[in-house]
């Protein structure tokens, strides 16, 4: 990871170049807040505004942005997660969740 300054105008940018959006399943939609500003998060691109039915609703403080430009994605988030400042709201069952992003099933070690 080269460290670059990630703020509210480049994350959306600097996350959808990220290996995370680019392996997520064609159909997912990922709701993130940063802070207060809504991102619609899908296969290959995140940008701001607000999903209609997301399949899971992520809370992300707004000053885990230097650790994302720091360290990554992966450890922002484990930072959070482990900090429990990352709220987490799924809006689909576990089974269908799990089986729709099991893809995904490689980045669980970044929450802990």
């Amino acid at each position: 990871w080269e460290p670059i300054s990630v703020t509210n105008e480049n994350v959306a940018d600097v996350m959808s170049k990220s290996s995370l959006v680019r392996d997520m399943p064609p159909e997912g939609i990922i709701m993130l807040y940063v802070g207060n500003t809504p991102y619609v998060v899908r296969r290959g691109m995140m940008k701001a505004g607000i999903a209609d039915n997301p399949d899971l609703t992520l809370r992300l403080p707004e000053y885990y942005l230097s650790v994302l430009g720091e360290k990554g994605w992966c450890t922002a988030i484990a930072v959070a997660y482990q900090n429990k400042d990352l709220g987490i709201e799924m809006h689909d069952g576990t089974t269908s969740f799990a089986w729709k992003y099991r893809e995904l099933a490689k980045y669980k070690a970044c929450l802990g």
